[in-house]
């Protein structure tokens, strides 16, 4: 045990005051003081006790036990007087625990310290190591007789600074505690951070005898802290600044540009249908590409350039420096080349493209939000334009730009806020003017800009992936509401519901289908999905498999727009669709355009030779539907018997009975021309 853990020791387990009498030379009794403790089974002791005082005339310490297990410590201390007065033995008896338990309590203090995996290190009061422990002996690679006599700052690694030390030795002396970060060095060279507790020990006078520290090695903190920081600012997948990243730096270099009146600019890269790619050939794929992606913009830019990935499919170029437009402009040229090589992912070839967005600070903006949101305006400019290609931004921009921006953050909020309704356009047989299906059509009432057309918010929420949600919700609304009528005794009729490219090329597409008709148990012979002859000819050989899968469970397929996607007729037979429907561009000029009127002929002529039944949407006079219905097209969707309407309108519908036929419109129109 060391002199510090015994010198703690003995004064915590000193019971009472002690108790005193004076004995003569021979060990006679000459005068007890006052007795706070009984000293009962220790007087047998005293006359040896004082023998050996007598022999030796020095005072010393000792510790004695009675009869009864008691221990106590005594101090001895002989007086040698004048012949007169005689000589006397002084006993001061000071009555202790057990020694046993003192011991023990000893020990373990010793074992705990010994065993902690903290490093403990004891200095005197002049800061000189006098002990460590095996934890402290392991972590530094120094034993105790290395450290004898130095102070812990041997071991000083030269990283902390001075004013660290300082604030260390000014709370000690103030406070008696401090705690902190510091790198110190090992034996073998190796430097390494560690958290260090130091506590200043102080005697019963408030003197400092003693200061006890307690650390431990915190390289691996420091290491997760960088991992940390890494995914904090840096991107996973390509290992790029993210735009946490970016924000910081930007900041800096908006306040550096502004001192020395230097133009940056900013090109914000987003790929070209990548979703599609994404979502058709699955995320591993996807990954694959972005980080292909990644590599090629970064290989086009000067060393002092920053590449940044925002997320997605979105990269961030910046230019901190530039001398003119044309200088920023040859490098967008430079990522649009670049992108435009085939990308090798699992040994097929992709093709991609971007768009780029152009802003420069200050002239485009005063904030890095600002310069940034101009950017993203400028890269929409140049998506709508076909992609491609790169646009500079210009504050005829921001209108546009604005709205299509309001629009995309609002899909995200409009179903959870009941913002979407659907309403049904009739299908009707031209020859007894009986409902035979009805379209849904998604409307959106947006609850600050009013009414909203699918002309604008449709492509925005294709283009963002939103439209997969919306499709799910369109669907389950429509079965729903076939259900409602089918519940309420009407004649079944079929439900036409629009698929877009995008919910068709995802890859649980069949599967969102059966799920929603299952759910809603409405007949899935009643349900009729309408896609595009342009998304059905992306990949004719997958979209015939979907349709031959979903046809087996009685469901029917209708090519939207025909017509307007040259649709090879070798597939076309192919198709099990049920049902061509006429783009309305080719109704709206018959009578009008020769071209037109032969094409829609040409259609019904062709649907009817493949066994489909042919739709013609957008009808909205009475010549249209007398050419249509004379050329044998079966059903007719258009203003002429009515406009997309709520639910409850249909279903007055229902209850009046048939539209008008072609012949009572004829009828009508004579009486109306003879009065």
């Amino acid at each position: 045990m060391t002199d510090l853990s015994r010198n703690a020791f003995l004064k915590s387990i000193i019971k009472d005051i002690p108790v005193s009498a004076l004995y003569s030379w021979n060990g006679k009794l000459i005068h007890s003081f006052e007795m706070s403790y009984d000293w009962t089974g220790y007087e047998s002791q005293f006359q040896e006790i004082v023998f050996k005082a007598s022999g030796s005339l020095s005072p010393f310490y000792g510790h004695i036990k009675n009869d009864r297990g008691g221990s106590a410590m005594i101090h001895v201390v002989p007086l040698v007087l004048n012949k007169m007065s005689g000589s006397y033995v002084l006993i001061s008896l000071f009555p202790l625990l057990s020694i046993e338990d003192y011991s023990h309590d000893a020990q373990l203090l010793d074992v705990a310290v010994e065993m902690i995996d903290e490093a403990v290190v004891i200095t005197d009061a002049t800061n000189k190591i006098i002990r460590v422990n095996g934890a402290f002996q392991k972590l530094t690679g120094y034993s105790m007789h290395e450290l004898q006599d130095k102070t812990p700052s041997f071991l000083s690694s030269g990283v902390t600074s001075a004013k660290t030390y300082q604030e260390m030795w000014l709370r000690l002396l103030s406070d008696g505690q401090w705690s902190g970060e510091v790198w110190d060095r090992r034996k073998d060279g190796d430097t390494y951070p560690k958290w260090l507790s130091i506590t200043a020990i102080k005697n019963n006078e408030g003197v400092i005898v003693n200061y006890i520290g307690v650390f431990t090695d915190i390289s691996k903190e420091k290491e997760t802290e960088k991992i940390i920081d890494t995914m904090a600012y840096y991107d996973a997948l390509t290992q790029l600044p993210n735009r946490h990243y970016i924000n910081e730096q930007l900041t800096l270099m908006v306040s550096s540009a502004e001192l020395s009146h230097q133009k940056s600019a900013l090109l914000l890269v987003d790929m070209d249908r990548f979703k599609l790619i994404n979502d058709s050939l699955g995320h591993t794929a996807g990954d694959r590409l972005i980080m292909q992606v990644a590599q090629r913009i970064h290989s086009t830019v000067r060393k002092n350039d920053i590449v940044a990935r925002l997320g997605g499919d979105e990269f961030l170029v910046v230019l901190p420096v530039v001398e003119s437009v044309s200088d920023t402009i040859e490098v967008a040229e430079k990522i649009l080349e670049a992108l435009a090589l085939p990308c090798l992912i699992d040994e097929t070839q992709l093709y991609t493209s971007a768009s780029i967005g152009i802003s420069f600070f200050p002239s485009d903006g005063e904030t890095v939000d600002a310069v940034i949101q101009h950017a993203e305006q400028a890269m929409y400019a140049a998506k709508k334009k076909g992609g491609k290609c790169y646009e500079l931004f210009n504050p005829l921009l921001n209108e546009t730009t604005m709205r299509r921006m309001m629009i995309e953050n609002d899909l995200q909020r409009a179903i959870a806020n009941g913002e979407f309704n659907l309403v049904f356009q009739p299908q009707v047989d031209p020859m007894n003017g009986k409902i035979l299906g009805v379209e849904a059509l998604i409307r959106w009432n947006h609850p600050e800009k009013g009414f909203i057309s699918p002309v604008e918010f449709i492509p925005i929420a294709e283009e963002t992936g939103f439209i997969l949600e919306l499709g799910v919700w369109v669907m389950r609304e429509a079965m729903g509401t076939l259900k409602r009528w089918l519940d309420a005794g009407f004649e079944p009729i079929r439900m036409a519901i629009n698929v877009s490219a995008r919910q068709f090329a995802h890859p649980d597409f069949v599967g969102v289908v059966k799920q929603t008709i299952q759910a809603c148990q409405v007949p899935a012979h009643l349900i009729e999905l309408e896609v595009t002859e342009s998304a059905v000819m992306e990949e004719p050989h997958r979209a015939i498999q979907i349709c031959e899968e979903l046809q087996q469970h009685g469901i029917e397929f209708a090519i939207d727009d025909f017509g307007t996607g040259y649709s090879s007729l070798a597939y076309l037979k192919l198709f099990p669709v049920k049902r061509l429907k006429i783009d309305k561009t080719f109704i709206d000029d018959i009578g009008k355009d020769s071209q037109s009127s032969t094409l829609a002929e040409v259609i019904i002529i062709l649907g009817n030779s493949l066994k489909l039944e042919v739709v013609a949407e957008g009808v909205e006079n009475l010549e249209q539907l007398a050419f249509l219905r004379e050329r044998g097209c079966d059903l007719i969707q258009g203003f002429y018997y009515s406009a997309p309407k709520d639910e409850e309108t249909i279903v007055s519908y229902f209850i009046n009975g048939p539209f008008e036929t072609i012949n009572s419109s004829y009828c009508n129109l004579q009486t109306d021309q003879e009065k």
